[in-house]
């Protein structure tokens, strides 16, 4: 099991585990008295275990608690944009990008992969507004081009082209955060489902009922760049997404990698637009 799908099971007995405590306990009230006297409290048996509202596991928060996860999301940031701070002070330009492509944004894109960003969950957006600008200041920077003529100009949608077609690599949280969402738990869902399939018909029931994981909104997002595709003037998309959000994630080719090159053609398209209409 991948580490999405881990952290879901988890999750789900976590915060799962008073109630089904409680239906345990009401079918079992006959024998209840007899069973208690046999049993030795969980408090002596594991004297420095206590009860949390929240745990880290994997690298990630789960439980109820969202004082506890926002905590941990705010911490992860610091400790990221520290690092950032770090590689501010190489004077080596390519090796500030090998650090920044390699080891930041990989770091920074791990969370996007098992928390999704919702509306309203200022938490994340936090996390993805305070990285994408403190990377975007590093590659002024080293680009030479001030911030604010850098975000609204082709440059940083080139930049953010994979190396094979000219670019470097650089994608934006903000962009790439619900197709790395999707794509891990497309992932996730063959390992899941040998392991319960209640748990995968329970998280293909939510996308229906309330998208309490994330998985619609973020799947709409995701498919908006193979819908782009759409458009009698440009070309195909290289990976067509269906519209039903469960068929969608029921298919475990795609990942990440695939679903961004979508991503990739349609930036790509819009790059070879802007630049005809410059040399008419």
């Amino acid at each position: 099991m991948n580490t999405w799908s881990v952290l879901w099971c988890c999750e789900k007995v976590f915060t799962s585990s008073q109630h089904y405590s409680t239906v345990i306990h009401k079918k079992t009230t006959n024998r209840s008295h007899s069973i208690k006297k046999n049993m030795t409290p969980f408090t002596q048996l594991f004297p420095k275990v206590h009860k949390a509202d929240g745990a880290t596991l994997l690298g990630i928060p789960i439980g109820p608690s969202r004082k506890y996860r926002d905590e941990w999301i705010a911490d992860k940031k610091e400790k990221i944009l520290n690092f950032i701070k770090q590689v501010t002070t190489i004077k080596d330009d390519y090796v500030k990008y090998l650090l920044l492509k390699h080891c930041t944004m990989s770091w920074a894109r791990f969370i996007t992969t098992v928390i999704p960003i919702r509306h309203g969950d200022e938490a994340m957006q936090e996390y993805i507004r305070d990285i994408d600008k403190a990377v975007l200041q590093v590659i002024s920077t080293m680009l030479g081009t001030p911030m604010e003529e850098l975000d609204n100009s082709t440059k940083l949608a080139e930049i953010s082209l994979p190396t094979k077609n000219g670019g470097l690599g650089m994608q934006r949280l903000h962009t790439i955060a619900p197709i790395a969402y999707v794509g891990a738990i497309n992932c996730a869902l063959p390992a899941l489902r040998k392991h319960s399939k209640i748990l995968v018909n329970h998280l293909q029931e939510s996308v229906k009922n309330g998208d309490q994981f994330g998985i619609h909104a973020a799947y709409l997002q995701a498919k908006q760049h193979a819908d782009w595709h759409d458009h009698p003037s440009s070309r195909k998309a290289p990976f067509p997404m269906p519209n039903s959000t469960v068929e969608g994630i029921r298919n475990s080719s795609a990942n990440a990698n695939m679903i961004s090159k979508n991503l990739h053609s349609r930036t790509h398209q819009q790059i070879e637009w802007i630049m005809q209409q410059r040399t008419k």
